[in-house]
């Protein structure tokens, strides 16, 4: 099943953008509507309308808040980081918008307010209703909360929904990953049949390929190898989207200093409250990394060591950091050199000298002899 979803998600993104783009839109507004939907039904619950009043009474029932003291909140901390995974890929798609000054700091804005707006106000409500001490770590919390307010098909609706949210983060993963192998590669870090595109699709076929081809991998070693393939995974996951969030927040001092003043003062859209913003991001972010070793359990055993808390997630990626590090180093920017011109010109394009008439090309240019 995995492999027919993963090739399925495969053809969508070769197919184009834009077609990817409405499918995508097209998931993403079934999972918004549905929760949507559950807040709805919630709320007529509290108010007893249709249902038998439920009240906010669970709310401070089984300990009150914080029954499990105020670590059992940092330790939740770090878990509620994955439900915001996957907003920096806006980011990824500003190349391929029209109008990335005017399409992207909008996409965030709302993005994030209805991703907030909704996990929270629908957290109150599934609290209110499902007692927490109750709640399963084998089922969805939300199609139990239905189950409980006796609504077994609606519950069942639901299954199908998280089903295809699932769906829509294979999609949203293998365009992301598809278009930061074909930045790679463009950049010269990879062989530059990574960085061509489809000349009528504009799709990065080979990287899309690869990166499908990746995720196959991943569910072949997932089923033969349950237990380490997970963990393996896992980590990775939650280092990488952690490791990237807190490059994206450095990233922002460190280019306006080597930009200057003059070209930070000038940009159309600035970072709102910085430079507060990227150190909050900064200091979250490197808390949530150190939080890991100490979220509590049995922790991990490495061969003689045994890995504190969720200590592992960290291990594996900062030795999976080191070891493309080494490659780099030691192969990619001896090997390739079809990078340097693209850079060159992406330098001058950001700092508003290219002219409409230097185009930046999509494919790199040809490696030199000495390459």
């Amino acid at each position: 099943m995995a492999a027919i979803i993963i090739a399925i998600e495969m053809v969508i993104n070769l197919v184009g953008v834009l077609f990817m783009g409405e499918y995508e839109f097209i998931l993403s507004t079934i999972k918004v509507l549905a929760l949507a939907a559950f807040i709805v039904i919630g709320i007529m619950a509290i108010l007893g309308i249709g249902f038998d009043q439920h009240g906010v009474t669970q709310l401070t029932a089984n300990g009150g808040f914080f029954p499990k003291g105020g670590g059992a909140v940092l330790t939740a901390l770090l878990t509620v980081f994955f439900a915001y995974v996957g907003i920096e890929l806006v980011g990824v798609t500003a190349e391929e918008s029209v109008n990335p000054a005017r399409d992207v700091p909008r996409a965030l804005f709302w993005t994030v307010l209805i991703v907030v707006v909704l996990f929270v106000v629908g957290i109150f409500v599934l609290l209110a209703i499902l007692p927490w001490a109750s709640a399963s770590t084998s089922s969805s919390p939300f199609v139990d909360a239905l189950k409980s307010l006796k609504l077994p098909v609606i519950a069942s609706i639901f299954n199908w929904v998280i089903i295809g949210a699932s769906i829509s983060s294979v999609d949203g993963a293998l365009y992301t990953a598809s278009r930061m192998l074909f930045t790679q590669a463009r950049e010269g870090n990879f062989p530059k049949q990574l960085a061509r595109t489809n000349p009528r699709r504009k799709v990065p076929t080979a990287a899309i390929a690869i990166s499908a081809s990746c995720m196959f991998i991943g569910a072949v070693l997932a089923y033969f190898y349950p237990s380490s393939a997970y963990v393996f995974v896992a980590s990775l996951s939650t280092f990488g989207f952690l490791f990237a969030w807190l490059m994206i927040a450095a990233s922002q001092p460190l280019y306006r200093v080597r930009r200057g003043g003059e070209w930070a003062r000038n940009l159309k859209w600035k970072t709102p409250l910085y430079p507060l913003t990227p150190i909050i991001a900064i200091i979250t972010v490197v808390g949530a990394l150190v939080g890991q070793f100490f979220t509590g359990g049995s922790g991990y055993k490495l061969g003689p060591v045994t890995i504190p808390g969720g200590g592992i997630a960290i291990v594996v990626g900062v030795i999976w950091t080191i070891v493309w590090s080494v490659y780099y180093l030691a192969y990619a920017r001896r090997k390739f050199t079809h990078g340097a011109e693209w850079r060159q010109q992406e330098d001058a394009v950001a700092a508003g000298t290219a002219t409409e008439a230097e185009s930046v090309p999509t494919d790199p240019q040809p490696e030199s002899p000495s390459g």
